[in-house]
């Protein structure tokens, strides 16, 4: 058996040492930084998500603003339903309602379509319009 000087030893006993102290360290260290980037993300992605949902409910609000705008236009248009039973009339509430309704839509941030429709029980079943965007584009069309 060969002995080892002591000098030896005492090298294999420092880089044992160290490489135990840097895989502790390590392990700690990864250790930590996971859960210091979960605890970020978690926070990120609640802070992310929060700002998307304000935004989503302000077009959705002002979507519903423009309807109700709508809705009040057209009813003060009306005298009576039975009103709505001559072609003549109709068709002169649907036009300038067409009108109102390209205008704030047109206005009205995250709109993608629009329509308007008579109840058939007082009109004819083809009266009323829908217009939408197609493919992307920012014009409306009638379809």
């Amino acid at each position: 058996m060969k002995t080892h000087s002591i000098q030896f030893k005492f090298l294999i006993t420092v880089i044992s040492a160290i490489l135990a102290i840097a895989t502790l360290v390590g392990g700690i260290s990864t250790y930590e930084v996971d859960n210091y980037l979960k605890q970020h993300t978690e926070e990120f992605v609640e802070i992310s998500c929060s700002n998307e949902a304000s935004q989503v409910n302000s077009i959705l609000g002002n979507i519903e603003n423009s309807v109700r705008i709508m809705e009040s236009y057209v009813l003060s248009m009306l005298k009576s339903a039975t009103n709505l039973e001559d072609h003549t009339y109709r068709e002169e509430v649907l036009r300038s309602a067409g009108e109102m309704f390209a205008n704030v839509a047109a206005n009205t941030d995250g709109a993608l379509s629009y329509y308007f429709r008579f109840d058939p029980a007082i009109s004819d079943n083809k009266s009323g319009m829908f217009y939408s965007k197609i493919d992307g584009s920012d014009e409306y069309v009638c379809l």
